[in-house]
């Protein structure tokens, strides 16, 4: 029997945002006025990981076979990459199709890395998506592949979403559930890191229960530069007793792949957010960059 994993748990400051309203769009990036930190154990899910699950937290981790290819070359990740996270999500979450996109390396530092699609990593608690953008959600970004790919592909499909009335994609796939219970879709991203295990800088994510509706502050859209939706970032919670509880994976390795949600449409049955955050871990800043690849999936049961 093997022995019992101790768990690696660390205290950190997470950047909540202090006035929600003071904040227009994005300003809460550059303006560390806007910012509160507040002092939060974050706990390690390894010695429990497979307890997780994507419905009832909002994530969970997922085993995929590492393989020999360039992770910074975007023609392998839209193709190889995607095909692998594709099958994988078939076979484990069950899900019918999937349509990838919007891929994101995130080195900590851009200067001595100009590759294409790549940001820096986000230390604010965060959800990418806001309810609204969930909607024909392919027409916030501003790449026309993307624009014109997602119809196209949901029209393969048999998705007719053109056809009066006009209803939004999550719209018209609730009414297809309602006559035969069997579809559904969400958006996730699926996150790993490159090379190596996670030393500094861990992406942490929050468990869905812990975080109250009022305590995701919805930002309106400021013309930004591949997404002009709206987005959402945490506040502390004010209310008596409630505590966000936040997970990370101790020692994360690049065969480990974290999954959360940003969107379900069945907001009222699973868990169906997950803010997220990369937070600092004392005692690291001296370590080389953390480097990770995240990749977002559009699927529908």
């Amino acid at each position: 029997m093997a022995a019992a994993v101790a768990p690696v748990n660390f205290e950190t400051e997470i950047a909540y945002l202090k006035d929600p309203e003071r904040v227009v769009s994005d300003e809460v990036v550059g303006d560390a006025s806007l910012r509160e930190p507040h002092k939060k154990l974050v706990y390690d899910m390894r010695p429990t990981r497979d307890d997780f699950d994507l419905d009832v937290h909002g994530f969970q981790i997922l085993d995929i076979p590492l393989k020999e290819r360039n992770d910074k070359d975007m023609t392998e990740v839209t193709t190889k990459n995607f095909k692998e996270v594709e099958e994988l999500l078939k076979a484990k979450l069950g899900v019918k199709h999937v349509y990838c996109f919007a891929p994101v390396l995130r080195p900590l530092d851009l200067a001595d890395k100009p590759v294409p699609n790549t940001q820096k990593t986000i230390p604010r608690p965060h959800l990418d998506f806001g309810p609204a953008s969930a909607a024909e959600w392919w027409k916030w970004f501003t790449d026309p592949g993307l624009q014109q790919g997602v119809p196209a592909w949901l029209q393969s499909l048999g998705v007719d979403w053109k056809q009066p009335p006009r209803y939004s994609i999550l719209g018209l796939l609730q009414d297809m559930t309602d006559i035969n219970g069997s579809i559904r879709s969400f958006r996730l991203s699926l996150w790993r890191p490159l090379y190596k295990p996670v030393e500094r800088d861990p992406l942490c994510v929050s468990d869905w229960k812990t975080v109250p509706d009022e305590d995701y502050v919805i930002l309106q859209p400021n013309k930004r530069k591949t997404y002009d939706g709206e987005w959402s970032v945490m506040k502390h919670s004010q209310r008596e007793g409630v505590d966000h509880r936040w997970w990370y994976m101790s020692a994360h390795r690049p065969d480990e792949l974290l999954v959360f949600k940003h969107h379900d449409s069945k907001m009222d049955q699973v868990a169906w957010r997950c803010g997220h955050g990369a937070f600092p871990i004392a005692g690291t800043d001296h370590l080389p960059d953390r480097e990770s690849l995240e990749i977002r999936a559009f699927c529908i049961y």
